[in-house]
C-alpha cells in the first residue's frame, strides 16, 4: 500500500523542475541508479552542499557581494558561511565585506522584507505605497545598492493604487 502511494509520487518529485535544473549540475547517483537512489542521495545534503559549492565559486566576487548586501551576512547557514569564508581566503574585497557587521538600518530592513507576505513581495508598489517618506521608501529597495553596483532603478510607481493597503504591523514597524 505504502509503495503504491510513495512511488508515484517519488518519480513526480524527481521529474519536477527544480529536480531536472539540480541534476544539469552532475548525476545524483552513481552508475543508473533509481529514482530512489536519486531521492536518497538529493536529500541527505551532500550533493546539494557540492551544487551550493560550485555556484558560490562560479561567480566573480563583484556578483557574490552584490548578492550577499540582500542578507544579514554574518547570519548565514553554517555550510554557505564555511563555503564563503574559504572563497575569502583570496579575495581582499571579500574578506572586507564579510568582515564587516551590517549597520542597523541595514538589518531593520531586512526584518520589514521578511514580515511581509508573498504577494507583496511581487512587486515594489507596495513599497512605495507606505506612508513614509521618499528615502525611507528608496532605502527599503534598496536604491543605493542598485546605484553602487550600477544597475538602472525600476520605474518609480509613487502613485500606483493597488487592491490592498499596507498592513499596519509593517507601518508600525517601520
Amino acid at each position: 500500500m505504502e509503495n503504491e502511494i510513495f512511488t508515484p509520487l517519488l518519480e513526480q518529485f524527481m521529474t519536477s523542475p527544480l529536480v531536472t535544473w539540480v541534476k544539469t549540475f552532475g548525476p545524483l547517483a552513481a552508475g543508473n541508479g533509481t529514482n530512489l537512489d536519486e531521492y536518497v542521495a538529493l536529500v541527505d545534503g551532500v550533493f546539494l552542499n557540492q551544487v551550493m559549492l560550485q555556484m558560490v565559486n562560479s561567480v566573480s566576487d563583484d556578483v557574490l557581494i552584490f548578492t550577499l548586501e540582500f542578507s544579514n551576512w554574518k547570519r548565514l547557514p553554517p555550510p554557505v558561511e564555511k563555503m564563503i569564508s574559504a572563497r575569502a581566503n583570496s579575495s581582499w574585497a571579500l574578506q572586507q565585506h564579510m568582515a564587516c557587521v551590517p549597520c542597523l538600518t541595514h538589518l531593520c530592513r531586512l526584518e520589514i522584507w521578511a514580515s511581509l507576505k508573498a504577494e507583496q513581495l511581487r512587486s515594489n508598489s507596495f513599497i512605495h505605497q507606505l506612508p513614509l517618506p521618499r528615502s525611507l521608501r528608496s532605502y527599503l529597495l534598496y536604491e543605493e545598492v542598485l546605484r553602487m553596483n550600477e544597475i538602472p532603478e525600476p520605474a518609480a510607481v509613487d502613485d500606483v493604487e493597488t487592491s490592498e493597503a499596507p498592513d499596519s504591523s509593517i507601518v508600525s514597524a517601520v
